[in-house]
């Protein structure tokens, strides 16, 4: 098991770190593992629906453990554009509302602010379209949510 901790930490770590930079593989610090090692990681456990099924186990138990129900009644929804890097040139857009060149990734997160579905897509697309696919995705993982918050868009 440690060495699962071990790696999980370094994929948290790799996550956080590409959220802030956008950086390739290539260019991870040095104090992490070889950038085809964490890469090999990276595609597997998307591949394989890794992260997704950890998330899916913890966060009903979180919520209970807090005193709440296990599965939320109500959702945020959001939106947040990045800039592109080399490596998502072939699904990038204009985001002509911010002239970001990129990708957008939206999220829906409960009341407590825990992630509870995420999607990537082209920075063109707009978010009201947008929200129809990650929220027919939420839908399809369960159907609890009875109100969701979201801004102008």
């Amino acid at each position: 098991m440690n060495n699962f901790n071990k790696l999980l930490r370094t994929y948290d770590s790799r996550v956080l770190y590409l959220n802030k930079t956008g950086c390739p593989w290539r260019y991870l610090p040095k104090d992490f593992p070889h950038y085809c090692t964490v890469s090999y990681y990276h595609h597997k456990w998307v591949d394989h629906q890794i992260i997704e099924k950890i998330n899916a186990e913890i966060h009903p138990k979180l919520r209970v453990e807090l005193g709440r129900n296990e599965q939320p009644s109500a959702g945020i929804i959001d939106s947040q554009t990045v800039k592109g890097t080399p490596e998502s040139a072939l699904e990038s857009g204009l985001d002509g509302g911010k002239l970001i060149q990129g990708r957008k990734r939206s999220i829906v997160v409960d009341t407590m602010g825990d992630l509870i579905i995420a999607r990537v897509y082209a920075a063109h697309i707009y978010d009201g379209h947008a929200a129809y696919f990650v929220l027919s995705a939420l839908f399809l993982m369960m159907n609890t949510i009875q109100k969701i918050w979201a801004d102008g868009a």
